[in-house]
Order: C-alpha cells, then structure tokens, then sequence
C-alpha cells in the first residue's frame, strides 16, 4: 500500500492547505449566523415594541371610548332625574354623531319638550278651572245670600199674613155679628112694624 501512504501525505498536505479555508468559512458563517439571529432579535424586539404600544392605543383608546361613554351616560342620567324632579327646562346635550347615546338623548329631550307643552296646557287649564271655581264660589255665596234674604222675606210674609189672617178673621167675626145684629135687628123692626100695624 505505497499508494496509501501517498494518499495520506496528500490528505495532510490538503487539510493544512483547506483548514485555514474552512476556519475562515466557518467564521464567516459564524459571523452571519450572528449577525442574522441579532437581526431576527431586533425584529422581535421591534415587533414586541410595536405590539406592546398597539396594545397600549387600544387600551388608551377603549379608556377614552369607555370614559366618553360614561360621562355621556351620566350626563344623560342627571338631565332625567332633574326631569323627574319637574326642572323641564334642562336638556341632554347631543352631539353630532348618529349613535345610540345621541338618539336616546334626542328621544329624552322630545320627551322633556311635550312634558312641557302638557305642563303649560295643565297650568292654563288650571288657571281656567280656578276662575270657573272661584265664579262658582261668588254664585254659591250669592245665592246662599239671596235663600237666606228670601227666608226672611218668607218669614215675614207668613208673619204679615197671619197677622192678616188674624185680621181677616176678626173682620169676618165682626162681619157675623153684624150680619146677625143685623137680620135680628130686621127681625126686630119687621116685628115692631107688624105690631105697629
């Protein structure tokens, strides 16, 4: 096996010659693997960066969305109790946009608008009715005025007419007794001048 022999004198000659080679290549590669996982590093970094401030937005956002809502709410709850404690002048603020929260507002308020309207008919209603009742109160006193001016006057024209009666009676006895005085005394004078006869 000389040719061996030849064989692994030239392998080792190759390898001393390839060696430096293949360091170098596998520093090189080294090197680009390196750079390439720091870049793949950077990138996740940014990537986590970015998703941690996206994250953020939306949490910012859904507060202030949340926070705009709520405030929204509270306002329209304030106007509906002072509503119900009868201030019909107070209104929801409603802004531009065309979402629920604004709609319900408009409702509320076209609501507080004819509460107020029925208010003002109730009030004017009422005022009428006071007047009518007051009227009827001075017709009543009136009246009760007139029966009890009427009862006296009844009383005294059943006084007058016993007292007539009265009167009319005594005449009427006097009558009698004249009329009878009367046909006795005609009796009397007939019986004077048939016996004068």
């Amino acid at each position: 096996n000389k040719l061996m022999g030849d064989f692994d004198r030239e392998a080792a000659a190759l390898a001393e010659i390839l060696e430096p080679f293949v360091d170098r290549k596998n520093r090189e590669a080294v090197t680009l693997l390196d750079g390439i996982s720091q870049e793949i590093s950077d990138l996740r970094n940014g990537i986590t960066l970015l998703l941690l401030l996206a994250g953020l937005f939306a949490i910012l956002f859904g507060v202030l969305l949340i926070r705009s809502m709520v405030n929204s709410l509270q306002r329209t709850c304030e106007v509906i109790i002072k509503l119900a404690k009868g201030q019909l002048t107070d209104r929801v603020e409603v802004s531009g946009e065309r979402d629920e929260l604004s709609q319900i507002g408009t409702h509320i308020n076209s609501t507080a608008d004819h509460m107020e309207k029925l208010m003002r008919l109730i009030g004017l209603h009422s005022s009428n009715i006071t007047a009518c009742a007051t009227e009827v109160t001075k017709i009543r006193d009136l009246v009760s005025h007139d029966a009890r001016d009427s009862q006296k006057s009844v009383a005294k024209v059943r006084v007058q007419n016993e007292k007539l009666d009265q009167d009319i009676q005594q005449v009427n006895d006097k009558t009698q007794l004249v009329s009878t005085s009367a046909q006795q005394l005609s009796t009397n004078i007939t019986a004077i001048a048939t016996s004068a006869e």
